[in-house]
This record gives structure tokens, sequence and C-alpha cells, in this order.
């Protein structure tokens, strides 16, 4: 993993498991968030990205911030769109 990169396996406040990934210096990019989250585990992951300008964020509240990325497992949702399935 790229010096300044580092990972964290924790739980959202509804128990759903995550991989959030921080980098120290500098912006996080997703080859950053790529090759970190394989180096953890090798896994489908769906990465929430918040698209919502100031005016529309008013109408929402959560706690996303712009320096860590936060990863979910996407696996099941992959296998029963039928994207994906284990072999």
């Amino acid at each position: 993993m790229k010096k300044g990169l580092s990972t964290e396996v924790t739980y959202d406040a509804a128990g759903n498991w995550m991989l959030n990934v921080r980098k120290e210096r500098g912006k996080l990019t997703l080859e950053d968030i790529r090759e970190a989250a394989m180096e953890c585990e090798q896994e489908y992951y769906a990465l929430i990205l918040k698209c919502i300008d100031e005016d529309m964020s008013q109408y929402w509240e959560d706690d996303l911030r712009g320096d860590v990325a936060e990863l979910y497992r996407a696996t099941d949702f992959l296998e029963v769109s039928g994207r994906a399935k284990v072999i």
C-alpha cells in the first residue's frame, strides 16, 4: 500500500460492514482507494459518493466526509442481480 494510505474495517450506524480508506496528505484518488481495498480484502465494493450541493444538503442528514472513502461489500447485491456469482 502507498505511504500515507490506511484502511479501517468498521460498521455503520445500521450495523453494515464497511471499509474506510484514508489518505494522510493530498487527494484520495480512485486508484488509491482500489489499491487499499484490494490489499485489505479482494472483494466487490460499492463506493458511496456524496454528490449534493450546499442547497440540497439541507434536506439530508449524514456524516459523510470528503477525506475518507467509505466502501461497502457489494457481492450480495451483484449475486442477486445476476452480475456475479461465486464459483
